[in-house]
């Protein structure tokens, strides 16, 4: 799934296998107990669901997030952030 993160394009995972998925379930968890991960935390959830983007760095490695502009980590954070939601939580039987 394609999306724009401040006019670049960052492609989203539309799926993730159960290894990949396991750590991202327990960040989740986390969240929601804690109410907030640390940004090394936050970067490895984002790194789990972007393929690929247009910023420079491997949006694989948590790292490169450190080096995004602020507004940028953000706006990406936000987008993940509905993507992630989307894999892990069952969809509602509304």
């Amino acid at each position: 799934m394609d999306v724009s993160v401040n006019g670049k394009r960052v492609t989203l995972r539309d799926r993730l296998t159960a290894a990949e998925g396991w750590p991202l379930r327990s960040l989740v968890a986390k969240a929601t107990r804690d109410g907030d991960l640390s940004f090394e935390e936050e970067a490895q959830a984002i790194a789990t669901v972007v393929e690929s983007w247009e910023f420079p760095g491997d949006p694989h490695d948590p790292a490169a997030y450190a080096a995004l502009d602020f507004s940028d980590f953000l706006a990406l954070d936000a987008e993940a952030g509905k993507q992630i939601r989307t894999l892990i939580l069952p969809a509602s039987k509304n």
